[in-house]
């Protein structure tokens, strides 16, 4: 399997410098036993050790189903943030809306609203099961099913 993805522009900081542009994954998040199947679009993070840390977005999806655990994790300045998890299917969405495979991933959730991101991440617990390559300007993931 193998799916491209283009690079999301970012935009331009304070002083005027332009961003770098963000790799951007596309998952869907799914849990037969809450009816529940989200698809969107993951800023790919190395520094999160997790599946997926949900935005705002992702987190009302979310709302109503219990929690199947709870974990704590440090943030930027070694801030908890404590969180509620999910465990879901995820799969790759590809260009041709085709879905492959990842497994079973941990969603984040977290439990401050002020711990929410603008963007939903998604992390090593993810990207270690596969291969990326990132040139600037297009993400290619390859994945081979065990």
């Amino acid at each position: 399997m193998k799916v491209t993805y283009r690079y999301v522009k970012d935009g331009i900081d304070r002083g005027g410098k332009k961003i770098p542009d963000i790799p951007v994954a596309w998952v869907v998040l799914s849990r037969e036993e809450d009816n529940l199947k989200v698809v969107g679009p993951c800023v790919v993070d190395t520094g999160f050790d997790g599946g997926i840390y949900a935005n705002a977005e992702l987190a009302l999806s979310f709302e109503g189903i219990p929690p199947d655990g709870s974990e704590w994790f440090y943030g930027t300045g070694n801030q908890d943030i404590e969180c509620d998890t999910y465990d879901v299917e995820c799969f790759l969405l590809g260009e041709r809306e085709e879905t492959f495979p990842i497994g079973k991933v941990t969603v984040y959730v977290p439990t401050r609203i002020e711990n929410l991101p603008e963007e939903t991440i998604m992390g090593r617990e993810i990207l270690n099961r596969l291969t990326i390559n990132m040139n600037g300007k297009k993400l290619r993931v390859h994945y081979a099913e065990k």
